[in-house]
């Protein structure tokens, strides 16, 4: 669990709501942090600079939409459980047909907003988190109690959101939740999170894994060639070194003729 929460908090975000069309298919890109609306600078009374996931952003993306489908790419550690619900229940809505696309995580609110996806994929090193609903309260017994309180309602409408794509029970997917679950892709599809992984085809695995094997091939068949040629060339040498010091013309044949031999066993 601890490398799962390392790996997450590692990844790096480049927040974004982008709407781009490739190869004829349009993709809604939705990575960052999920806002009701964009944080205000305390000290300067100004928006915070840099991009967030809020509902008008999603909105205005989906009204630029051309087509019945759209594939929407998330990457989202989560934010805001109530602007997540709302995105999500305005996706699922939509006239679209909607296919999510985990790049990299969908946590927390991340998670509730993939569940809108008529079809759901991830990569094989996509991950998924999903938890109970969590928050910063200050105030009295009284108001923290009710704080509580209204914090386990949070936690049925995130339930609710999870409860359509899980295979199993009511009570085990309360266990989930409560015991803030990280998921693989794999063990995505298995409980009904997720739909496929995204994978290379084999015939484009195995091209590639015999055109790594073929290069590394040609270029230690051609060293060793090399290699071979600079041993006869330095052999040759030695050997005329020899018959310059007035070794006898017999010596020296027969020195090459043992050469050749030992070359041919080699071959």
């Amino acid at each position: 669990m601890k490398n799962f929460r390392e790996a997450c908090a590692s990844i790096d975000f480049n927040p974004k709501v982008e709407l781009v069309e490739e190869n004829g298919k349009e993709k809604l890109y939705l990575y960052g942090s999920i806002v009701e609306e964009v944080p205000i600078d305390w000290w300067t009374g100004e928006e915070m600079s840099g991009d967030y996931i809020t509902m008008d952003k999603v909105k205005e993306a989906f009204n630029q939409i051309k087509g019945k489908d759209v594939e929407i790419h998330l990457n989202s550690k989560g934010g805001d459980v109530y602007a997540s619900v709302a995105i999500g229940n305005y996706i699922k809505d939509s006239n679209k047909h909607v296919t999510i696309v985990i790049d990299a995580i969908a946590a927390s609110g991340g998670s509730i907003i993939a569940m809108a996806g008529d079809e759901i994929k991830m990569y094989p090193n996509s991950l998924m988190m999903i938890h109970r609903a969590s928050a910063m309260v200050y105030g009295n017994c009284e108001s923290l109690r009710k704080f509580a309180d209204d914090l386990e309602k949070f936690d049925k409408a995130v339930l609710a959101s999870y409860s359509e794509h899980f295979k199993g029970e009511e009570r085990e997917l309360e266990k989930l939740i409560k015991d803030e679950t990280y998921l693989t892709a794999e063990e995505c599809i298995t409980l009904g999170f997720a739909d496929a992984i995204i994978e290379k085809p084999k015939e484009e695995i195995v091209q590639e894994e015999v055109s790594v094997k073929n290069s590394l091939l040609e270029k230690y068949k051609i060293t060793n060639q090399e290699e071979k040629k600079l041993e006869v060339k330095n052999e040759s040498k030695n050997l005329l070194n020899k018959f310059k010091k007035g070794e006898s013309i017999w010596q020296w044949e027969l020195m090459i003729l043992v050469s050749i031999r030992q070359k041919l066993k080699m071959h």
